[in-house]
């Protein structure tokens, strides 16, 4: 549900200067810029899946990288089932990639696909979300440092798949409990976690789960 002081899924990590969108909901260009940020500055945009709270705002995100004549490459990372209607989506909206001054590269990843982009490692684990291959978290690394991010989730069970270890775990919250995420914070020994896509009841709730636990805010920025 439309709130007046957030705006949906939508995640920007930095490394170094390298810039990975993840997830495009509806209102992304308008924070990007408010924080001062063009879309042209993005080298990679990753969907977890595409609802519309989680890719509504992809396609004026195109449009606004072809208002400011973008000229690098960027990389679209997709499942590929969301890949394979694309073109059908990009028409719709009268939009023409062979028409615009930037050459988008479509990326497509299953079960366990590890993908090099933006200065980060990516693999990818396919959740419960919508069904098996539409709905996906990540596991995100950059040097040393490793995060979790889920997309929309009805459990945090397929992140059990994963082996490598993280430290950090970002989760969206509408869909699954603090109580949920604090069970497996434990059991994965996650020591901070950072919560999104947070009903309005839960922004001020910080659950004791023996480390940091924060609610991610508009435009805040967390660092690593």
């Amino acid at each position: 549900m439309a709130v007046p002081d957030r705006n949906p899924a939508a995640l920007l990590f930095e490394n170094d200067t390298k810039k990975l969108l993840i997830d495009a909901g509806d209102g992304v260009s308008r924070s990007l810029a408010g924080a001062g940020i063009t879309a042209s500055s993005l080298a990679a945009v990753a969907l977890t899946h595409t609802h519309a709270d989680h890719a509504g705002g992809l396609f004026w995100l195109l449009q606004q990288m072809k208002l400011e004549s973008r000229r690098l490459p960027l990389t679209l990372l997709l499942p590929e089932e969301a890949a394979a209607g694309l073109d059908a989506v990009n028409s719709w909206f009268h939009l023409d990639p062979a028409r615009w001054s930037f050459p988008l590269k479509i990326k497509t990843f299953t079960e366990n696909t590890i993908i090099e982009t933006a200065g980060f490692s990516l693999r990818a684990l396919t959740s419960d979300h919508i069904r098996e291959g539409a709905s996906w978290s990540f596991i995100l690394q950059a040097g040393t440092k490793r995060v979790i991010y889920t997309g929309d989730i009805h459990s945090l069970d397929h992140l059990l798949r994963a082996s490598e270890k993280s430290e950090l775990l970002i989760s969206e919250c509408t869909h699954v409990t603090p109580e949920q995420i604090t069970v497996f914070a434990r059991k994965a020994g996650i020591q901070k976690v950072i919560l999104t896509h947070i009903p309005p009841e839960l922004m001020n709730f910080i659950p004791d789960i023996g480390g940091t636990f924060v609610c991610a805010r508009e435009q805040e920025t967390i660092e690593v």
